[in-house]
């Protein structure tokens, strides 16, 4: 995000093609680890869940949008921001708690997380 912010014109293609390839291949892999992680009476619930939580996140982006292009003129600082908000999400992911051999073993075993 922080090269996107950083350049304009034809040089943009190139990084906003790649950011839209890996949210795109990402949400396979998201799919996968809910689905692993969730217990199965509460699945339904969980992606119940990451709906309704990424449907409010993305209705919230076309006001941040229009105040930061508001506020500063240019979609510089969004990306900025964007990119520290990644930068959030990629720390808070390093605190979850690790997987185990054995925790990797007894969800194989028991088809439950």
């Amino acid at each position: 995000m922080l090269l996107i912010a950083q350049l304009s014109g034809v040089p943009l293609f190139a990084p906003l093609g790649s950011a839209v390839l890996l949210s795109t291949l990402a949400v396979p892999v998201e799919n996968s680890l809910m689905s692993k992680y969730s217990p199965d009476k509460w699945r339904g619930t969980a992606f119940g869940a990451k709906f309704v939580l990424s449907a409010g996140v993305s209705a919230a982006a076309v006001p941040l949008v229009a105040i930061v292009r508001d506020r500063t003129g240019e979609f510089h600082w969004l990306f900025v921001l964007l990119a520290a908000l990644s930068a959030i999400a990629a720390l808070a992911a390093l605190a979850l708690p690790k997987e185990t051999r054995a925790t990797r073993v007894s969800v194989v075993a028991t088809g439950k997380a």
